[in-house]
């Protein structure tokens, strides 16, 4: 039976890693869109977006796939502005003892104008796959753009390891190259609407989209709807999609954010961010 388990365990995970994670649960609760965002987890989801939010900040983010701990996707980040733009470091971790992910990266973004930034990561991934195969190590680099041609719309574009570099694995286990592209709008002052499209290099276009409510000040809700995959490679489910729901709550520096996934057969994705500003916005800085 442990076998079983450990076998149904790595045939989850090895699915659900080939997809890309959005870290944040303002993300989360809005269809997973993330390009065209100046958010905090910006640092993770598209660099570009981390010249725009010029915060000190550190966070925390946590996603359970499916509600199973074994297979949840967990993150810390801290975001460092200065004179020079914006600097990010992430670390992620994916998976259980016997298959598990873990990156490290270095973020760096930078206006280039008013209105035009670009942000790129340099990751570093250690894989470990039970005791036979030991641990893989690659480099990954990615680079995103962001541009706001108005205060109330915002167009992003990323690119996720356009260029593998391998250490000691091989281009058949290499990362997927994974682009997206994407927009934000604030409809009204307190209505915001997002959009994602998403292409994996071994899997059809996706598309995510959400609408979030400010509710004063402090208070946010969330809805979204995505045709991300679930799980790579099972297409008996991942032609359905996935609803999302999502609230924010934001109390001097300290932001709260919980966030859903449901999935008409495999169920619920929980997951919360919890961030804490050291200093004030620089957005006008």
């Amino acid at each position: 039976m442990k076998n079983i388990t450990v076998s149904l365990l790595l045939w989850l995970s090895l699915g659900i890693q080939a997809q890309e994670y959005i870290a944040g649960g303002e993300n989360g609760g809005m269809g997973m869109t993330s390009a065209g965002y100046d958010n905090f987890w910006s640092i993770q989801n598209n660099q570009a977006g981390l010249a725009f939010y010029r915060q000190f900040a550190a966070g925390i983010d946590y996603r359970s796939s499916f509600g199973v701990e074994n297979i949840a996707h967990k993150s810390l980040a801290l975001s460092i502005p200065s004179k020079a733009g914006v600097f990010g470091i992430g670390y992620y971790h994916f998976g259980f003892q016997q298959f598990n992910e873990q990156t490290i990266g270095l973020a760096y973004a930078k206006r280039l104008s008013k209105k035009f930034a670009i942000g790129i990561k340099m990751d570093y991934l250690n894989t470990h796959i039970g005791d036979i195969y030991g641990n893989t190590h690659q480099l990954i680099f990615e680079l995103g753009i962001l541009a706001k041609p108005t205060e109330q719309l915002a167009f992003g574009a990323h690119i996720f390891n356009p260029a593998p570099l391998f250490i000691n694995t091989t281009e058949r286990n290499a990362k997927a190259l994974i682009f997206k592209f994407g927009a934000s709008y604030m409809l009204t002052q307190e209505i915001k609407a997002a959009f994602d499209i998403i292409k994996n290099e071994n899997y059809k276009p996706q598309f995510s989209a959400g609408i979030e409510y400010y509710y004063h000040s402090f208070v946010k809700f969330r809805i979204g709807y995505g045709t991300r995959s679930a799980i790579a490679g099972l297409e008996s489910v991942n032609h359905e999609g996935s609803f999302f729901f999502g609230l924010g709550y934001r109390y001097r520096n300290i932001s709260l954010d919980i966030a859903t996934g449901i999935h008409q057969r495999l169920g619920w994705s929980p997951q919360i961010s919890l961030l804490y500003h050291f200093t004030k916005s620089k957005k006008d800085a």
